[in-house]
């Protein structure tokens, strides 16, 4: 493959400084590693340059290893992927609704993320955290997000916890097991599950993150936590591992593989996208096989074009880059003609003028989750905080619309009517669509109305909130965040932030406990226990 070295190295240049932070770029193509590179520093307080030896922490790319091991695992017969999680794991509440390790592996088991609760609870990234803070969250928990195989929500607890069932089953650490099931044979020598953070690695990158001057900071991983991430390694040992997937020299060869691509259904019989830790889609016209990953100062992307044995593997350091879209465009480069029209590329003209009356707050009516429509300059801005879409919308179509660069995102925005709000439905690559109907125009302060002032405890979030009048403003005091506003979204209904959060009344029409909906833990119970107007 002649590969156009020049225009490659120019995607990477903003970060290619001795100064600034950067990643490490692979490119495999037939089972071979056809171009390697570094680009900025691992380490800008030692002057070290990241190489193709460079190791990083991939974050979520973590979870397809972790899905191989408890296949591996069901093909020996020591456990069936029907089995519920409680076989290994009794920590898990049972919830009256049976969760199968086949719910874990596709994100469709309703079990809310435990790095979406840990914000609300207000423990600090810099925590440190360990397998026992996971469990005592879990075990808190009163509710899932939704019944089990009835919806897809991304949560990072059904891997952390196949990652114990691995432990539990095998009687060695999923670092162990992993280590002598996968990376020793695949001679993958700079790779394994970090599961002790104080562990000294060499050639490691350092993680970054840009404060909100401009400079930079360190943002390192303070945790053992393994299987839903946790892995380190470099693109030349991902390299080794992309060969497994056209002819694998594994136990269980390649009937695992095929396993591990076998994507993930609901209830309703609709097929997600996401399979065993790898997500199956397309680009412009062609099958796709990838995931990223973020956590700390990491950010990487593993993405493979299978029919043209073709894979880019993009790790970083630094918070703000974004390698699933730098991937993408190594792609373009590569493949070029040999991929379909960039159609789900947006690169029309922002949305007319008259789409302005779309501006404002919109819900989604399941979980209280936020999006706002604004008009600028632009056009019409997307904010979609927990999806990580923020950009002007641009025309992908007859009432479609997207943002550029954004390949698995198209919105489409119903107007309403005399009767109806106008409504935005978000489309994700393999997810069901999520409906979200206009509340309010815009968002206005919170009435400062003392009947929502009070002390509200959570057991499952372990926290205490307090809502409290100050210098005409409703605000919440909480652990770990400064005093923030409650914004007004609708009757009952505010947003903290990112998050919603919606009062709930007595039957005497009193405020007596809040839901706090935030990503990927929904309707977090808050019980007034002081203040006027409890129960």
């Amino acid at each position: 493959m002649n590969l156009p070295i020049a225009h490659i190295d120019a995607l990477f240049a903003a970060w290619d400084r001795p100064d600034s932070p950067g990643c490490a770029l692979g490119i495999v193509h037939a089972g071979e590693l056809v171009y390697a590179r570094g680009y900025g520093m691992a380490d800008l307080e030692h002057g070290v340059p990241i190489t193709p030896a460079t190791v990083f922490d991939i974050a979520s790319i973590s979870k397809q290893f972790t899905a191989w091991c408890v296949l591996a695992l069901a093909e020996e017969g020591q456990l069936s992927l029907d089995d519920p999680i409680q076989r290994f794991c009794p920590e898990v509440p049972e919830y009256g609704q049976r969760i199968t390790l086949h719910h874990l592996l596709h994100h469709t088991s309703g079990l809310r993320d435990y790095l979406g609760i840990w914000p609300v609870a207000g423990l600090p990234d810099a925590n440190v955290f360990r397998r026992e803070d996971v469990y005592a969250t879990i075990a808190r928990q009163r509710e899932l997000n939704f019944a089990p195989g009835s919806d897809y929500i991304y949560s990072n607890t059904g891997y952390w916890l196949l990652g114990e069932v691995v432990q539990r089953v095998s009687g060695q650490t999923l670092r162990e097991f992993a280590h002598e099931q996968v990376f020793a044979p695949l001679g993958m020598a700079s790779t394994h599950f970090h599961d002790d953070f104080t562990e000294i690695e060499p050639n490691r990158a350092l993680g970054h993150a840009l404060r909100g001057d401009g400079s930079l900071r360190l943002d390192l991983s303070f945790c053992d936590l393994v299987g839903d991430g946790g892995i380190y390694t470099t693109v030349e040992d991902l390299a080794r591992w992309d060969a497994v997937f056209y002819a694998s020299p594994l136990a269980g060869g390649d009937a695992l593989i095929a396993q591990m691509h076998v994507p993930g259904r609901l209830v309703d019989g609709s097929a997600i996208s996401y399979a065993r830790g790898l997500v199956i889609g397309a680009y412009r016209g062609a099958r796709t096989v990838s995931h990223g990953g973020s956590w700390a100062g990491y950010r990487s992307s593993l993405l493979r074009f299978p029919d043209e044995r073709f894979t880019v593997i993009c790790l970083a350091n630094l918070a703000s880059m974004e390698p699933w879209k730098l991937a993408h465009q190594v792609a373009d480069l590569c493949l070029g003609s040999r991929l379909g029209p960039a159609t789900n590329i947006p690169g029309g003209a922002p949305v007319a003028v008259g789409d302005a009356a779309f501006a404002g707050v919109y819900r989604n009516t399941a979980w209280d989750e936020p999006l706002t429509l604004s008009w600028q300059a632009e056009g019409l801005h997307l904010t979609a905080p927990w999806y990580g879409f923020d950009g002007v919308l641009a025309a992908a179509g007859e009432g479609a619309y997207a943002i550029a660069g954004e390949t698995d995102l198209r919105v489409e925005i119903e107007p309403g009517s005399a009767d109806d709000a106008p409504a935005a439905v978000i489309h994700i690559q393999g997810e069901p669509p999520r409906r979200f109907a206009r509340i309010a125009t815009g968002p206005a302060e919170a009435v400062p109305t003392e009947e929502y002032v009070g002390t509200y405890a959570s057991v499952e979030a372990n926290t205490v909130y307090h809502v409290r009048v100050a210098n005409g403003h409703l605000w919440v005091q909480r652990p770990g965040a400064p005093d923030s506003p409650l914004m007004l979204l609708d009757a009952d209904l505010f947003s903290l932030d990112d998050w919603g959060l919606r009062f709930a009344r007595n039957a005497a029409g009193m405020v007596d406990s809040f839901a706090l909906t935030a990503e990927g833990a929904f309707r977090l119970n808050f019980t007034r226990v002081a203040g006027g107007g409890a129960a």
